[in-house]
C-alpha cells in the first residue's frame, strides 16, 4: 500500500514539474509582449 502510493506521489510530481516549467516558460515570453501591449495602450 504504501509502495503503491509513494510511487504515484513520486509519479505525479515528475508530470507536474515539467507542467510547471512550461507554465513559467510561457508567462516569461508572455510577459514582455503583455507590458509592449500595456505601453502602447497608454501611449
Amino acid at each position: 500500500m504504501f509502495q503503491t502510493w509513494s510511487y504515484t506521489g513520486s509519479h505525479i510530481e515528475a508530470e507536474a514539474k515539467p507542467r510547471h516549467v512550461l507554465t513559467l516558460a510561457l508567462v516569461s515570453t508572455l510577459m514582455p509582449c503583455l507590458r509592449h501591449g500595456l505601453t502602447l495602450v497608454h501611449i
